[in-house]
């Protein structure tokens, strides 16, 4: 039961990302703020209350996970899943607090179509892109 919640939040947070794009590319740029920071946060606390105790009772420990492709599968996912929210969130301190300091900020002017105009005006953060070599 609480596994189909889950999966139905999911699914209604995957829609609101893409009207929180919607609102950037219209300009709204506060409201997206808003749109995305909340699915976010939601997804934290879906991972903390649902997911991981859930991926704790039912996954054996690592070493023996990789033995069988039911039990690497979810922790594959849960690995890639970590990732992505721990990336989040450093969006979302960036863009919207002056909680990270200046040294693990984003720097130089990107821009961006969805988010704010030419030299990064109205954006909260920056992004470096560099040439590779």
């Amino acid at each position: 039961m609480l596994a189909d919640l889950n999966l139905i939040v999911q699914i209604a947070m995957g829609v609101a990302l893409v009207a929180g794009m919607a609102l950037a590319r219209a300009g709204r740029i506060r409201a997206h703020q808003i749109c995305q920071t909340s699915v976010v946060l939601l997804n934290l606390a879906l991972i903390g209350g649902i997911m991981a105790p859930s991926l704790d009772r039912q996954a054996p420990h690592a070493g023996d996970a990789f033995r069988s492709a039911y039990f690497a599968v979810p922790l594959v996912h849960a690995a890639l899943g970590t990732v992505t929210e721990v990336l989040a969130l450093y969006i979302v301190l960036v863009a919207g607090t002056s909680l990270v300091p200046q040294s693990l900020r984003f720097t130089n002017a990107y821009h961006c179509s969805f988010h704010g105009n030419r030299g990064g005006s109205g954006m909260s953060g920056t992004v470096t892109v560099t040439a590779g070599k």
